[in-house]
């Protein structure tokens, strides 16, 4: 009987989608729709059942009656309305007492646009939230692109700030202030980032180059991401140590350059938004070896480690979106 209980409370709930009222519609977007809502629904781990062709509901009463007919927990009904060019999609669910479960409402622009439309109204309605609610990077509407605060847009440009903090020995051990100009180009779980930066603590001066690609862990509006990067760094005036017997003292002024590998991740904040705030902690190592320290003599640095800590804002290119080129950068 304990099985029987357990494996009833993890059941997927069954669901009775009718046909929708259209007006100004064809049938072939009505039939659409409906086959939109029967996927979606089933992905969400819903048992799905399609009312008789034609069968119509307008209200709760008989959306309750027909679930208790076909013995299912749920029924879904609702409307599609063209109004000029958009498509008003009205969607109700209700359980077979009879009691409204979820109503929601959201505009397609585009026919082309119902199917994000209605992954969007189905995610609502597994979740219990209306579709505003539900809304990542992944599923915007062309409606919402015409909002100021979304966009499409893939090109993402901006500065960040931030603290290099050395390891052990690394750069004389002067901590530097860290500034960054950055470019990224972003798509759904991913985004490729392109950087030129500069360092400046001490007598310690630092400039670089990279790209590298970071794995965003979700579409919504704040997310973690991680990944890293390679490129080349120039550093000048970097303290190192001398030996001479059994004296060891500090000297100043080598200089070189060599690859440079960062690895580390961070948050980013608003992604649906046409401005996004970033904060990440980066581990970098770079390949200085020998590096002069005269017009005719070398000491050898080694690699260089150090941690840096950045915040910053990125803006996305109005121009751009999921079509778009390279002619579509800001600059």
């Amino acid at each position: 009987m304990m099985i029987l209980i357990s494996l009833s409370a993890f059941a997927s709930t069954s669901i009775l989608i009718y046909e929708f009222k259209s007006t100004g519609l064809d049938k072939a977007t009505t039939d659409a729709v409906l086959e939109l809502f029967k996927s979606n629904l089933a992905e969400l781990d819903y048992s799905t059942m399609e009312a008789a062709e034609g069968e119509i509901c307008n209200d709760d009463a008989c959306a309750s009656a027909g679930a208790q007919k076909h013995n299912t927990q749920q029924a879904l009904y609702g409307s599609l309305a063209k109004l000029g060019d958009k498509i008003i999609v009205n969607i109700y669910v209700t359980d077979r007492s009879g009691r409204s479960v979820h109503t929601d409402k959201l505009t397609s622009q585009t026919v082309e646009d119902l199917d994000v439309v209605v992954e969007r109204l189905s995610i609502g309605i597994a979740e219990g939230k209306k579709a505003g609610e539900v809304i990542d990077k992944t599923n915007i509407t062309m409606t919402e692109t015409e909002e100021p605060k979304r966009q499409k847009n893939f090109y993402t440009v901006g500065v960040k700030i931030g603290y290099r903090f050395p390891l052990g020995d690394s750069y004389g051990k002067e901590q530097m202030w860290n500034y960054e100009a950055v470019a990224m180009y972003e798509i759904e779980k991913l985004f490729v980032e392109g950087r030129g930066y500069g360092c400046s603590g001490g007598d310690v001066t630092a400039f670089g180059l990279s790209i590298g690609a970071y794995y965003i862990f979700s579409p919504k509006d704040f997310s973690p991401y991680l990944g890293g990067s390679a490129g080349i760094e120039w550093v000048m005036d970097m303290p190192y140590i001398v030996e001479e017997g059994d004296s060891f003292y500090t000297a100043g002024g080598a200089s070189g350059d060599g690859p440079a590998i960062t690895f580390g991740g961070g948050i980013i904040a608003f992604q649906t938004y046409d401005f996004h705030l970033v904060a990440d902690l980066r581990y970098s190592l770079v390949f200085v070896g020998e590096a002069d320290i005269d017009w005719d003599e070398k000491e050898d640095m080694g690699i260089q480690h150090s941690l840096s800590f950045t915040i910053g804002i990125m803006r996305k290119d109005i121009g751009g979106d999921r079509s778009s080129g390279l002619c579509c950068m800001p600059w």
